[in-house]
């Protein structure tokens, strides 16, 4: 990684808890600093049973114009770990506030905000409560928008059912636990779909078609290095997967043992906002008439990911007079966002870049969006993405 990492716990709840948080800057010689932190920042939002570590393959080139603020959701990774509600409405409404709290403390105003899977899910409850904090959404392979009830009127779902069911599933981490030592062998080799994704052969955005539109623990926080409403702490180091330096699959499946091998407190509220293990018990698709007119909206779907991206095109069709794109990666599962990283962060920066440039998203303009994006590609020397 490449990136000048800040990495520390933000305080949250009368500091009873805390976020682990990092702030990425990769600003070239050519992008004047002063110029850079006045751009709109993004947030990221990992999904379940992830971390901020997996952002890896996209902090360098998002944060090379902008701050990129990522931080580990509560219940995962390395954040703090306290006793969730147990109903479905509760618990969101838990981390849209935990979100909020952790905004004022960062003494953000506006941002980008971009939710993979179940991080998703939340962005858009953020969204949905705070409109005026989000300028742009963009949905990673969201999970949580179609109901099973939703699920069960297609036909073409019973595959995809069972995916859902085993790769959200809780008790499989369980089961990696309660194997001690041995659980990580056996995380590589239940999710061996993880070395292909994070390995330096990984394919890149030469190897595909492109994108097409659719039409922390209290002891770890140094006190005297306090600095405002948040705790400063180390540098990235080389090999900390916070940091990551080279894309060793090894170190990406340590990396998701360790962060999965404590309380598993962020399991038990995703187990609790599902209606049945993978289905969202208050679907999000329900309330997406609800999010602001004018708050821009884009999805962004794995080819070939178990996730339902029908929800995208039925997110336009129940907002007719907003901005919503539906953008596919090619050959891309759940995790296309570092499966095909190029392609997924020359998309993000185009949004970035039009949203630096004060652009009105109105349904209709999504073109503009694919002319940046191919703009970005020829001046990086990537191939232009196909368009439907």
């Amino acid at each position: 990684c490449k990136s000048k990492l800040e990495k520390f716990f933000v305080p949250i709840c009368d500091s009873k808890f805390y976020l682990r948080t990092i702030v990425a800057r990769n600003y070239s010689t050519k992008a004047r600093e002063s110029d850079c932190e006045k751009r709109m920042p993004m947030l990221l939002i990992h999904g379940f049973a992830s971390g901020v570590g997996l952002f890896c393959k996209n902090l360098d080139s998002l944060s090379e114009t902008r701050r990129v603020y990522a931080f580990d959701l509560l219940g995962f990774g390395r954040s703090s770990r306290p006793p969730l509600p147990e109903t479905a409405e509760e618990i969101e409404m838990k981390y849209v506030e935990v979100i909020e709290e952790w905004r004022k403390n960062m003494d953000l105003d506006k941002f980008i905000l971009l939710g993979h899977s179940m991080g998703g899910f939340l962005a858009t409850s953020y969204a949905l409560s705070y409109p005026e904090r989000v300028v742009h959404l963009v949905l990673a392979d969201p999970w949580g928008f179609v109901g099973q009830d939703e699920a069960a009127n297609n036909s073409k779902n019973g595959v995809r059912d069972w995916f859902v069911k085993k790769l959200t599933s809780f008790r499989g981490l369980s089961f990696m636990r309660m194997l001690g030592p041995f659980g990580l062998n056996a995380l590589r080799k239940m999710r061996q779909d993880f070395e292909p994704i994070y390995s330096q052969s990984a394919p890149s955005s030469k190897k595909t078609n492109g994108l097409v539109r659719e039409s922390p623990d209290i002891s770890m926080l140094n006190s005297k290095s306090s600095e405002g409403k948040h705790f400063k702490s180390e540098k990235a180091k080389v090999g900390d997967i916070e940091g990551l330096s080279p894309y060793d699959p090894a170190v990406v499946y340590n990396y998701i043992y360790h962060i999965n091998c404590r309380h598993p407190t962020g399991e038990e509220a995703f187990r609790n906002l599902c209606q049945m293990p993978g289905w969202a018990a208050r679907p999000m698709l329900l309330r997406i008439p609800q999010v602001a007119a004018d708050l821009p909206i884009t999805f962004i779907f794995g080819g070939r990911s178990w996730i339902d991206m029908s929800s995208g095109l039925q997110a336009r069709t129940l907002r007719p007079n907003s901005y919503v794109d539906v953008m596919v990666i090619e050959g891309g599962g759940h995790h296309a966002y570092a499966q095909y990283a190029d392609d997924f962060n020359a998309y993000v920066n185009a949004i970035a870049s039009l949203v630096d440039e004060d652009h009105v998203f109105v349904p209709g303009s999504e073109a503009l969006v694919q002319e940046a994006v191919a703009t970005a590609k020829r001046s990086t020397d990537y191939p232009s993405s196909s368009s439907e």
